[in-house]
Order: C-alpha cells, then sequence, then structure tokens
C-alpha cells in the first residue's frame, strides 16, 4: 500500500544503517503469533540486541506478553513495548535489522538493505486470504504458515512471490499446545475444570464501527463478509440446539467471538460468552484457553488447522457457505473436497460429535489425520525456535546478521 509513511520508510531504510534490533508487531495487542515469537528472540538475543513490540497499548501488550509467555525460559533482553502510531514506533519499525509483523505495518514496504521483514500473519484456513474483489500487497521477504496448500497459496495472494519465501514450519502460537495445562485459571472464567468443556468460536461475519474488541485504528473500521450469525436461516436452531444437548450431557459450552463481531446474539441465545479480557483477567492467553477444551466448534476459522496439533474432536458448523463464498471467497483446495467429514451440517451430526465429546469416545480421529495430510498440514514441537531458524537460514544467503542465536551446530 502506497502512502506518504510507506514512501518515506522506504526512504529512511534506503539511507539509513540497520541496527541490531528485532521488532514485532502483532494486532490485536492479544496476537499470540507476535507475543510468542518476541519471546523466542528475547531469548535468544545476542548482545546489544534489542527487541521492540509495537503496539496499541503497551501496557496491555505487556501484560498479554507475560501470560503468554508463563512457561518460558528467561529472557536474555526484555522487550520493550511500544505504542505503534508514534514517530517512536515508526522509527523503531525503520531502524531495525529484522521485522516480524501478522498483518499490516506502516504500509508493508519493502525493507531496504540488509534488513529482513517477515510475514507471520494471523493463520492460514480455508477462506481467501482477500476479500472478493480487494487488492492488497505486502513486500514481505517471508512469510510464515502452517500448511503448504491454504498458507502458500494465501501468501501468494499478497503478493509475495519469491522463490523460497514461503516458509512452511508452522505457526508460533501452536506451543501453548505443548505446554502444561492451566486448569486452575478456568475457575476465574466461571467454568468447571470438572466437566468436559466445548468452545464454539466463529469466524467474523460482520465487524461493525465500535463493536467486538477492536483496538487502535481497527475502532473505526467496518466491513461485512457472508451473512451476520444473527440473520443466517438455520443458525438460530443450530445454536439453541447445540446448547441444549450440551445442558443434557453435562458439558460446558461457551462461545469466543472473533474481536472484531458482536456477542450480543450468542448472548441472546444464552450461550456463555467468553471475550479476550475476560481471558486476560483469568490470566490466560487465547490458546492456552483453547488447549484446556475438550473439542472445539468452528467453521472458516484458521484456528481449527492450529488446533489439529492438539488431536482432540474438531466440528465445523455453519449455515452461510454460499454468501461467505460470494463476500470472502475460499481458497483452493475447497473446504468441502478436504474437510467434508467434519461438518455438521444437522442437529444429528450435532449430538453425535457431543455424545462423542461427553463419552470420551475419539471423534473424527482418522478423518483429521487425512484432512491434515491434504491440507498439507506441517509443525510439531517448539514452532517459534521453528521460525527463527528459517529466517536464520534466509538470512545467512542475503548476508544478513541476525540479531539472535541459532539453534543449530
Amino acid at each position: 500500500m502506497r502512502t506518504p509513511l510507506n514512501t518515506l520508510a522506504v526512504v529512511l531504510m534506503r539511507v539509513l544503517r540497520a541496527r541490531p534490533w528485532v521488532t514485532v508487531d502483532g494486532w490485536p495487542d492479544t496476537e499470540e503469533n507476535s507475543l510468542r515469537i518476541a519471546d523466542a528472540v528475547a531469548r535468544r538475543a545476542k548482545p546489544g540486541t534489542r527487541v521492540y513490540v509495537l503496539c496499541d497499548t503497551p501496557t496491555e501488550a505487556a501484560r498479554a506478553f507475560a501470560i503468554a509467555t508463563t512457561f518460558s525460559p528467561l529472557h536474555a533482553v526484555s522487550p520493550v513495548f511500544v505504542t505503534k502510531n508514534s514517530v517512536r514506533g515508526f522509527m523503531v519499525f525503520v531502524l531495525s535489522r529484522v521485522v516480524f509483523y501478522t498483518h499490516s505495518t506502516f504500509g508493508n514496504p519493502r525493507s531496504g538493505g540488509r534488513r529482513i521483514h517477515v510475514l507471520l500473519g494471523h493463520g492460514h484456513g480455508p477462506k481467501s486470504a482477500i476479500p472478493v474483489g480487494v487488492e492488497r500487497h505486502y513486500f514481505s521477504d517471508l512469510a510464515v504458515t502452517n500448511t503448504t496448500t491454504w498458507g502458500t497459496d494465501a501468501i501468494r495472494a499478497k503478493g509475495i512471490t519469491k522463490p523460497n519465501a514461503v516458509l512452511a514450519v508452522g505457526n508460533p502460537r501452536e506451543d501453548a499446545f505443548h505446554e502444561p495445562l492451566l486448569h486452575g485459571k478456568l475457575s476465574g472464567l466461571g467454568i468447571s475444570p470438572h466437566r468436559p468443556l466445548v468452545v464454539w468460536l466463529p469466524t467474523y461475519r460482520n465487524a461493525a464501527i465500535g463493536a467486538g474488541e477492536m483496538t487502535g485504528n481497527m475502532k473505526n473500521a467496518s466491513w461485512t463478509e457472508g451473512t451476520p450469525l444473527w440473520d443466517t436461516p438455520g443458525f438460530d436452531d443450530a445454536v439453541r440446539h447445540t446448547h441444549q444437548r450440551c445442558e443434557q450431557l453435562g458439558i460446558t459450552l461457551v462461545v469466543k467471538m472473533h474481536p472484531a463481531e458482536d456477542a450480543s446474539a450468542f448472548h441472546a441465545w444464552g450461550v456463555p460468552v467468553i471475550t479476550s479480557p475476560m481471558l486476560t483477567d483469568a490470566g490466560l492467553s487465547l490458546y492456552q484457553f483453547l488447549a484446556l477444551s475438550d473439542a472445539l466448534i468452528t467453521d472458516y476459522s484458521s484456528v481449527w488447522v492450529d488446533f489439529l496439533a492438539t488431536g482432540k474432536p474438531i466440528g465445523l458448523l455453519f449455515r452461510d457457505e454460499e454468501s461467505f463464498g460470494a463476500t470472502r471467497g475460499f481458497g483452493s483446495p475447497a473446504l468441502r473436497d478436504v474437510a467434508a467429514e467434519l461438518f455438521l451440517p444437522n442437529n444429528r451430526s450435532v449430538d453425535v460429535f457431543l455424545e462423542g465429546v461427553s463419552s470420551g469416545r475419539p471423534w473424527g480421529v482418522s478423518a483429521r489425520k487425512r484432512i491434515a495430510e491434504r491440507i498439507g498440514r506441517v509443525g510439531s514441537g517448539n514452532r517459534s525456535d521453528a521460525v527463527l531458524d528459517a529466517v536464520a537460514v534466509h538470512a545467512g544467503i542475503a548476508r544478513v546478521d541476525m540479531p539472535y542465536k541459532s539453534t543449530r551446530a
């Protein structure tokens, strides 16, 4: 995106020497791909390295960082949290040798001499990377994904087409699935740790100005993709039936809405809603919370692709496939071609799914394995370090001196 600020960044990066700094920019401030990478760099930083985290609210970002890195070893350096939309934030970005970001940083300019910019992204699932009819270009040197199909296509669609620019190594936020479980934190959300927990996590459809949990510039954002959930034929019945069946089976069902979505509809349907501020107050990150769940219900969200790493049941419940495809669009391969075994198209399929969760019987184990293979799902173990190592390989080829240590011999 060409803007005066973008142009200024390009000029400054050409004339100013890069410092041994690493800057991480994620949205929202609780975004775990960015927080986990900041943590990994801080652990592996060389002497003299500075690590900056660009954010909307430094105090809230620092709090989210402390929660997401509960089990992290001691840092070699402490990250500095800087307001993104500030002169200091802009100059930190311009002067950093390495930049990681999830969405957009000052128009995504080219990295200039002896620098590396990495698009961490916000996950890659079945929906198109860019809404239908919209053009958007990124000038990252590298981009991270956890699928060789949807992720690679999404990255190419954003204009990142250089050979070897795609790092299919997994998402850093998946590291939460391999850490000790924080069952004691559930009480802070009013959730019993003694009942099976199903989290319903729908992707956003209707982002209205001032709705949801949007912060910074996103407070004034407004867009619609697909049909708002409360206007989708058949969705009302699906929600009420799922909620009722969970109650009958002794399952706790909660909804975690996308930060851009208004949660009032689920409140009206009587389903408990968990928000990002509630998770923070309870001392949990989103992925730490998901790790505590026994199953996930979602739709077109990329989260279920990450959740495959847990080996737990996943149900895909939606009733607006046609309208969503016409507005946001879907990537390739088509969702129906790779994951139809996970669809919950009617109340009977919901019953079978929930009965499996209640009894502890495996549901869809072989199907999930097949789906992971179809979409080229990659990544296990510590993904944050895997990302840093993959970037370091590129840096060696590009003759960029990395400000963090390698884990490779």
